[in-house]
């Protein structure tokens, strides 16, 4: 009886102690994954900074006038309707 507990005490600690290699190896396997996925996210958060600034520069005012100059566009003097104004009271 003796020793059937003590071959039976010995496969447990067997057994848990190749649980613990298993679960030791793959936490570490999930923090190497992690510590990439944020190297990751930081060049990403890097780049979005970058086209942020492209986008307000490329979406300015001044950018947008040059552009519309060199394209032959100018600035209207006056407004332009296409129907004739309708008068502000009628005259009866």
């Amino acid at each position: 009886m003796k020793r059937i507990s003590v071959i039976i005490l010995f496969f447990i600690i067997i057994v848990l102690s190749v649980v613990q290699v298993v679960v030791a190896n793959s936490i570490s396997t999930t923090g190497i994954i992690l510590s990439k996925l944020h190297k990751e996210i930081a060049t990403y958060e890097k780049e979005n900074g970058k086209l942020k600034d492209e986008i307000l520069t490329q979406s300015s005012y001044t950018r947008i006038a040059s552009i519309a100059g060199e394209l032959g566009y100018v600035e209207a003097k006056s407004p332009v309707s296409l129907s004739a104004p309708l008068p502000l009271a009628l005259v009866q």
